[in-house]
């Protein structure tokens, strides 16, 4: 972009605010509120065409269980609390969630879970439902295609755990989503999502995997 600019005379103001633009277009954040507007079940339909685009998917999530992971009323609590337009479509949203779970079984994609001990401990619901929800992932991590890591709080920790965030790889790049309470930012710079990798690098130094990941979340159910 910069050197279209010059080549056409651009001046040095002119530059440097094409430059902006094009480091804004490759961070973009969207406001809940909008994301939102056309109800919870279409942002779950974005979500799965993204998921399909994708080759591999590795999720960070320190605070609780991923929409891929969820049961049903586990799904249906965390949308009701994070439902900032008081949509009335959770019913179908969390069907669609749940529809969404089926490309766990595609064989020719690769899913990494990464997860804290205090996202396994997070409770939206009574010990029963909490129950079924972990005995959830531990099915699911016994599919050849799905790694489950789980950070423990009793350790040094790699890093900070600041926020959730999803690395999708897709066929000629790779995008990273980021949820915080008010927005879903996307973040597509290489050298922003190489931060990310180096983060995930660091975590996966120090989670517990395979059967002593099972281990740890049966211990918790």
């Amino acid at each position: 972009m910069r050197a279209w600019a010059e080549a056409t005379n651009a001046t040095p103001e002119e530059v440097a605010e094409l430059g902006g633009l094009v480091q804004r277009l490759a961070t973009e954040a969207t406001s809940w509120r909008i994301l939102h507007r056309l109800g919870l079940t279409q942002h779950q339909r974005e979500l799965g065409e993204l998921e399909q685009a994708a080759r591999g998917i590795v999720i960070f999530q320190p605070t609780m269980i991923p929409g891929l992971l969820q049961i049903a009323d586990y799904a249906r609590r965390v949308m009701s609390q994070g439902n900032p337009m008081a949509q009335a479509d959770i019913a179908q949203a969390v069907a669609e969630r749940l529809d969404r779970q089926t490309i766990l079984y595609d064989q020719t994609k690769h899913f990494e879970f990464l997860l804290t001990e205090t996202a396994l401990r997070w409770r939206p619901g009574p010990a029963e439902l909490m129950r079924a929800q972990l005995d959830r992932l531990i099915s699911v991590a016994s599919l050849p295609n799905v790694s489950l890591g789980v950070l423990m709080l009793d350790q040094e920790a790699p890093d900070a755990f600041l926020h959730p965030f999803v690395l999708f790889e897709l066929d000629d790049d790779a995008l990273v989503t980021v949820e915080t309470y008010s927005a879903e930012m996307q973040v597509n710079d290489p050298q922003e999502v190489a931060v990310y990798r180096r983060t995930l690098d660091r975590f996966r130094e120090s989670a517990l995997w395979g059967d002593r990941a099972i281990e740890v979340t049966r211990s918790l159910g």
